[in-house]
C-alpha cells in the first residue's frame, strides 16, 4: 500500500539544523515521549543539538508525559524565556 512517513529523528535534526545554523542557540522542546515516534523526535532534537555543540536546556527542552493527545501542555514559565 503507497504511504507518506515522516522520518522522525531525521526531520527533527533537520529542524534543529534549519534553527542553529543562523545562531539561535535556545531551540524549545515541548512534546510526549510516551509513544516510539516522538522518541525517536526528541533523540533527532538531541542529535541536531549535539551537531552544533549545544545541550538541551531543562527550561527549554520538556519531554512532557503530559503534552501530545490529551491536548495539556502547558508551557510552565515560556512566557519569561527569551529567544536565541
Amino acid at each position: 500500500m503507497p504511504a507518506v512517513l515522516s522520518g522522525n529523528a531525521g526531520g527533527m535534526r533537520d529542524a534543529v539544523r534549519h534553527l542553529a545554523r543562523p545562531g539561535h542557540r535556545r531551540i524549545a522542546y515541548l512534546g510526549d515521549l510516551r509513544s516510539a515516534p516522538m522518541r525517536q523526535r526528541y533523540e533527532g532534537f538531541v542529535a541536531g543539538l549535539a551537531e552544533h555543540g549545544l545541550v538541551p536546556e531543562p527550561e527549554v527542552a520538556r519531554p512532557d508525559p503530559a503534552a501530545g493527545a490529551e491536548g495539556r501542555l502547558i508551557p510552565r514559565g515560556s512566557a519569561e524565556i527569551r529567544p536565541a
